[in-house]
C-alpha cells in the first residue's frame, strides 16, 4: 500500500496558493485514477480516498490540519500502516524551479514547516518525499526571488500532476531509497535523473 500524503491548509482562502500544490496534485491524482470522493476521517483529522494507482493499492490522504501541523494528521494516519507500506509526502519546494519537481529520502526539512512537522511526529525522517517546484526561474534557468507562496502567482506554475503518479509508481518499483530528479516534457512523458 501507498500512502500518498499531500500537504496544504484547508479552507477556500487557501485552495489555489502555491502552498497547497501538494493538496492539489491529491485532486489531480483522484480524477485521473478515479478515486472515490474524498471523506473525512475525523480520528485522523484528515480527508481521504482509496483506490489503485497503476494497480498498486494508494491512499490519498490531505491533512485537515493547517500546514504547520500537518505532522499530527501523518502520524494518526500512519497507525494504520504495515511494515511494507510505503508513505510519500508531496509539498511545495521554493528552491526549485516551477516545471521540475525533486524526490529525496530521509532528509531535513529544509525549511518546510509542514515538513518538520511530519518528522517531528513520526520521530523520524524516513520518509520518501516529492518536492513540487513553485518559484519562477531567469532566462538562464535559475531560481528568482518570488513572493510568499500563500499567495497567487500569476505565472503558470503548475506542476504537470502526470509527473508526480509517474514519480509515486517508480518509486515502487525501485525501493527507491536516494534521491532523483524528475523531468518531463509537453507530452507527459518523464525520466529519472538518479544525480551523484
Amino acid at each position: 500500500m501507498i500512502y500518498v500524503v499531500g500537504l496544504g491548509n484547508p479552507g477556500i482562502a487557501y485552495k489555489k496558493t502555491r502552498h497547497n500544490v501538494g493538496a492539489m496534485i491529491l485532486e489531480e491524482l483522484r480524477d485521473v485514477f478515479a478515486f472515490p470522493e474524498f471523506q473525512i476521517k475525523k480520528t485522523t483529522q484528515a480527508l481521504v480516498s482509496e483506490g489503485l494507482i497503476a494497480e498498486h493499492e494508494a491512499v490519498l490522504v490531505f491533512p485537515q490540519t493547517f500546514m504547520n501541523l500537518s505532522g499530527t494528521a501523518v502520524a494518526k494516519i500512519c497507525k494504520y500502516m504495515k511494515p511494507d507500506d510505503m508513505l510519500v509526502v508531496i509539498y511545495d519546494d521554493l528552491d526549485v524551479p516551477v516545471g521540475k519537481l525533486k524526490l529525496s529520502y530521509e532528509k531535513s526539512a529544509g525549511g518546510h514547516n509542514g515538513v518538520a512537522s511530519v518528522i517531528e511526529h513520526l520521530g523520524s525522517k524516513a520518509f520518501i518525499r516529492i518536492r513540487i517546484g513553485i518559484s519562477p526561474t531567469d532566462e538562464n534557468g535559475k531560481v528568482i526571488s518570488t513572493d510568499t507562496p500563500l499567495k497567487t502567482n500569476n505565472q503558470n506554475w503548475m506542476t504537470d500532476p502526470s509527473s508526480v503518479y509517474t514519480g509515486v509508481i517508480v518509486l515502487e518499483d525501485m525501493n527507491f531509497k536516494g534521491k532523483a530528479v524528475i523531468h518531463f516534457t509537453e507530452d507527459n512523458s518523464a525520466g529519472i535523473d538518479n544525480p551523484d
